[in-house]
């Protein structure tokens, strides 16, 4: 038998663990897995923390028997993304707390398992629900680490048969035209060399948050792809992916370091 993919889910027990726990059990396979996992800070809070997670599971997780559930003492900033390489995780599905629990979520925690962990995530909100992925709209910037995200991606549209729709703003500039045009060039070099079907899609650079996300409800998108990095010439800063993942259209945002 094939072996699947593992999708780990940090969970703290609020409505949003509920959504991003239904979002990885939907997006799973017949041969995946999903592993529920809690961070406690002391090893007293370990065997409460353990039937509260095997409680949470089995009421939300009813009728999807491919779960697991681990407690681990650490801290949920460093230890999900070590849990993650440990598990030989395929993605990380991690929920938000909507706009004001997202500064303070994306403050402390999110974007340090981003920068700390090697694996893929995808981000939901609490409003979040799962539809089958049809279309995902992946955004290219300037710098070649934009193009981080391709792979994630392609897996994905290769899971679902989906379609990727490829982005970049408009360039005046024929030095960032050329950079942009070859970025798009790479990518759709990949995505042919994986039979992917693609599409390209230019958006005006001003306001380009809220471009694409006048695009994904032209397109009736699915997802949104976005490479996280902190130094960036461009707009792939982590107030960007930030600001994608508080979309008010409740999209899921797949992301990588």
């Amino acid at each position: 038998m094939e072996k699947g993919l593992l999708y780990l889910v940090p969970v703290d027990f609020t409505p949003v663990s509920i959504s991003s726990s239904k979002f990885a059990a939907h997006l799973s396979k017949e041969n995946d897995q999903v592993v529920l996992v809690h961070v406690v800070k002391s090893d007293d809070d370990r065997t409460a923390a353990e039937l509260k997670l095997t409680d949470f599971a089995k009421t939300h997780l009813e009728g999807f028997s491919n779960f697991s559930t681990r407690v681990i003492k650490g801290a949920v900033s460093t230890d999900i993304a070590v849990i993650a390489e440990t598990l030989n995780a395929s993605m990380i599905i991690l929920g938000t707390h909507g706009a004001s629990g997202l500064r303070k979520l994306f403050g402390s925690y999110a974007f340090k398992i981003v920068d700390n962990s090697k694996v893929p995530l995808i981000i939901v909100q609490e409003e979040t629900v799962f539809n089958k992925i049809k279309k995902i709209v992946m955004t290219i910037d300037l710098q070649k680490e934009s193009l981080q995200i391709v792979k994630s991606a392609a897996r994905l549209s290769h899971m679902f048969g989906a379609e990727i729709i490829l982005v970049g703003a408009r360039q005046d500039d024929s030095i960032f035209k050329r950079k942009m045009d070859l970025n798009l060039t790479v990518a759709g070099n990949f995505l042919d060399e994986h039979k992917i079907p693609y599409s390209v899609e230019f958006v005006e650079g001003k306001g380009f948050e809220e471009n694409i996300f006048q695009l994904c409800q032209d397109k009736n998108a699915d997802m949104l792809a976005a490479t996280y990095y902190e130094s960036s010439f461009h707009v792939f800063t982590d107030s960007f992916v930030r600001g994608l993942a508080n979309n008010n259209l409740g999209i899921p945002v797949l992301t990588l370091d």
